[in-house]
């Protein structure tokens, strides 16, 4: 694909690499992959920082009924 744009850009003209270029969806796939991943790292973040305190307070709880 990317053989026939290195080839000779310049035979084709500047239109046909614009028209190419904003037909091409690759890069927009990758860029949608990488706001999910970045939502998702937003969304683990916050459960872990508003689960943290009761967490550690479960596992404290836990941890001093094992060991009088």
């Amino acid at each position: 694909m990317l053989t026939s744009l290195a080839v000779q850009p310049h035979a084709r003209g500047a239109r046909w690499l614009l028209k190419r270029f904003l037909r091409c969806e690759s890069g927009a796939t990758a860029i949608e992959y990488s706001l999910i991943c970045v939502i998702m790292s937003a969304a683990v973040v916050a459960a872990v920082t508003l689960l943290k305190q009761p967490l550690v307070d479960t596992l404290s709880y836990i941890a001093a009924a094992m060991w009088p």
